[in-house]
């Protein structure tokens, strides 16, 4: 009826929220910027060459032009021709096995679907773990889909088993090509403009939240932010740095500047659920200037520090901080004094509610202050290029990944066993949708299965557009390729966005791929249809195993690498065997940088679980970051001690060092211990053990050294030379540092178990 008032919490209300929000999130993934179109392009352009070249050297297996779509769409590391040369070799060597053990195992089918199992388990260990990438994927897709041919086609499946080999090497050829010498695009200048992005949309977002926040009559709200952020695709371009030769320090730089953009992030993402309280707005009233200044400043601080980071990324505590920035200090004092003035007006009269609120604001203001107000820290910069382990060492069996590799082969079997039964040949799908969209915790299998299921919708309907339009009237190559030019470039510039609707765009051209690749345009109508209904039944048998029969979730994996940051944090404290060699320091900091980027990416998984995660992702990256910035403090202070010859302290000031050492080792191996019980997310615990913890174990014996070296103007120390006193002072700031740091670990640490 017009002019019909619907209830504010009518389910269709609730409705028209959730599309809203939906909306408001695609809108703002899909943003247009000069790095992305020129990257659309690129992929489009490679992807088109690629089905080309396919289809001119009748390449009559679908999977050479998926391979050419897959290596492209991915995060991979540009691949130079060593290392196209390194895979297609192992996809030759595998494909040539693959062939005689389907044509004895296919007599057996009870023994085909153990051995199909047993492979698959084993290759996506190896794959994970090594981090092959999509050319990692591609071995597994290749090998699979020899075993499920030679059911459909036993008289010819080695021919065809040949085809896709070709279409393989004509795959990693052309992408070789391409970023060797045709049109390379290094990941480092990729991340640092996509960092630079993501502070620029904090930035903005800051300015928008505040307003809504200082708004008199509280009519606007900020939108609720979006499940994901840009951090996942931050962390696949840091690993495609890696692979194409960055040094450790390098790496550890980028990831501390990862690191940062993400707790700005998270820090408006609190923001945005402060102002959204419903309650009165007095107080912020009564600070409106100085709250107004206060975010001013900050948001002028973010964008020195976006414009800043694809120049150059000064790292160090002693450097000054940005110009820019130095006016925040000031602003927030400002605000402090402000505050403490109108103190025991607005307690007087204002509803606890608004006080709380109006303080937890204040709060997330002090943190983006201070995110905004240092320079990084420095990490240990390695003597010599660390050399990455041979991809036949696994070294300690990580359990969380066999889980997944396991349920990933049984899923292969199940799958296996349902395109058989139906006895269609195009089912095939069932399987690389196992494949693609089986991750190892469940937030991140469900995410990318309802974006393949999208992506699958809406490329599969390009494809039936294509058929009904393009196929009966063109026959050309070249209008062939342009077909393709189109549905690449829209696959493309959405796949280019954050992890919220990315692989709904690599699904469209894959999608498409799978059902319109050949030697001519197709013109089976039901062949799309069969794909869709494959992939829905993949999704299915995922959803079976990950879900039902095996699940696991962020928490799974966040604690084995929890602990590990922690063992190797010990093992950098002064005075341990560790900190006496130079190789174990290199070894050691690396190893954390690499434990780091996994925690991170398991941040993501529980975001993507929503309430299911029993972790707080806001929390880990908080903690995981001032664990980060102890442990290279550590690792700097070590590298000093084997620099420079520092003769020993006194025995009095020597125990004060080695207590507060041991204070730091207690503290650090009690969190230790702490996740490593039955009490390990239980959020009262995590408080309490938090509780026990004093400010003054660290600072006491601190203070004790610091007034025994200055004592009688330094006599203590008088006759070392002036280098040997920097490093000794050095030390000691550091350690002062550290105390900070541990205070502020322990809070977050006590707030990663989610109630």
């Amino acid at each position: 009826m017009a002019g019909a008032v619907i209830p504010r919490h009518s389910p269709l209300r609730t409705l028209r929220r959730r599309v809203d929000y939906i909306i408001d999130i695609i809108r703002a993934e899909l943003t247009p910027h000069h790095r992305r179109i020129r990257n659309t392009i690129r992929m489009a352009t490679i992807g088109t060459f690629g089905a080309g070249v396919m289809a001119a050297c009748h390449i009559q297996s679908v999977l050479g032009t998926y391979i050419i779509w897959t290596l492209v769409g991915s995060a991979g590391p540009m691949m130079g021709f060593s290392e196209a040369l390194a895979f297609t070799i192992a996809a030759g060597i595998l494909m040539a096995l693959s062939v005689p053990l389907a044509g004895i195992l296919a007599e057996t089918p009870w023994l085909l679907l153990p051995f199909l199992g047993l492979v698959v388990t084993i290759m996506s260990y190896t794959v994970t773990t090594r981090r092959f990438g999509s050319p990692g994927l591609v071995l597994k897709v290749v090998v699979i889909d020899t075993f499920y041919n030679v059911v459909f086609y036993p008289h010819n499946f080695a021919e065809m088993t040949a085809s896709t080999f070709g279409g393989t090497v004509l795959a990693f050829g052309i992408l070789a090509l391409f970023d060797t010498w045709i049109w390379p695009n290094p990941a480092e200048v990729m991340l640092l403009e996509s960092l630079a992005i993501s502070l620029e949309q904090t930035r903005a977002r800051l300015v928008s939240v505040a307003g809504a926040y200082l708004e008199p009559r509280g009519d606007r709200l900020p939108p609720l932010a979006a499940p994901l952020s840009d951090m996942a695709k931050h962390l696949d371009l840091l690993e495609r740095v890696r692979k194409e030769g960055a040094t450790p320090f390098r790496s550890a730089v980028l990831l501390a500047v990862i690191y940062r953009a993400e707790r700005l992030h998270n820090e408006v993402d609190r923001m945005v659920i402060i102002v959204r309280e419903s309650v009165p707005r007095e107080i912020r009233g009564m600070m409106r200037r100085e709250l107004s200044d206060a975010v001013a400043a900050i948001a002028a601080a973010i964008d020195e520090l976006a414009r800043e980071i694809p120049r150059e990324i000064p790292i160090g505590p002693e450097l000054p901080p940005l110009p820019v920035s130095a006016r925040v200090k000031p602003a927030m004092e400002a605000l402090d004094a402000a505050t403490l003035a109108a103190r025991p007006i607005y307690i007087a009269r204002s509803p606890g509610e608004e006080v709380i609120n109006y303080g937890a604001f204040n709060a997330s203001l002090i943190r983006l202050a201070d995110l905004t107000g240092r320079r990084l820290d420095r990490p240990q910069d390695s003597a010599a290029e660390m050399k990455p382990k041979p991809w036949y060492e696994f070294g300690t069996v990580d359990l969380s990944l066999l889980h997944y590799s396991i349920k990933v082969g049984l899923a292969i079997v199940l799958g296996y066993a349902v395109g058989v039964i139906s006895h269609h040949a195009n089912l095939s799908v069932i399987l690389t949708t196992v494949i693609i969209a089986g991750l190892p915790t469940y937030g991140a299998t469900l995410h990318k299965m309802i974006l393949r299921l999208v992506g699958n919708t809406v490329g599969g309907g390009l494809a039936l557009l294509a058929i009904i339009i393009v196929t009966p009237n063109f026959e050309t190559l070249p209008v062939y390729m342009l077909t393709f030019a189109i549905v690449f470039a829209l696959g493309g510039y959405a796949a280019l966005s954050s992890g919220n609707v990315a692989y709904a765009g690599k699904q469209i051209a894959t999608a498409f791929t799978l059902t319109f690749a050949g030697l001519t345009p197709t013109t089976a109508i039901e062949e799309p249809l069969y794909r869709i209904w494959g992939i829905i039944l993949g999704v299915v048998v995922v959803g079976l195993v990950f879900f039902t029969i095996w699940p696991e979730y962020a928490s799974d994996s966040l604690l084995p690498r929890l602990r590990k940051a922690f063992r190797d944090t010990l093992d950098l404290i002064p005075g341990t065997p560790v900190s006496f060699s130079q190789a174990k320091l290199d070894a050691i900091s690396d190893d954390i940088t690499r434990t780091l980027y996994e925690l991170l990416g398991v941040v993501d998984d529980a975001r993507l679980e929503g309430s299911r995660s029993r972790i707080d992702p806001g929390a880990v990256v908080d903690a995981t970051g001032q664990l980060r910035r102890i442990a290279h403090r550590f690792a700097r202070i070590d590298a000093e001690r084997l620099l420079h010859d520092i003769p020993p302290l006194t025995p009095e000031s020597a125990a004060r060092l080695d207590e507060f050492l041991a204070a730091v080792h207690l503290r650090l191996k009690g969190w230790l211990n702490f996740f490593t019980s039955k009490d390990a997310l239980n959020p009262r615990a995590a408080a309490a053990f938090a509780a026990l913890h004093h400010p003054e174990d660290l600072t006491r014996p601190l203070q004790e050294l610091n007034r025994r070296v200055t004592a009688n103007q330094f006599a203590e120390v008088a006759t070392w030379t002036l280098e040997q006193r920097r490093v000794l002072t050095a030390e000691v700031q550091s350690y002062h540092r550290v105390t900070e740091l541990a205070a502020e670990l322990d809070a977050h640490l006590a707030l990663i178990p989610r109630a």
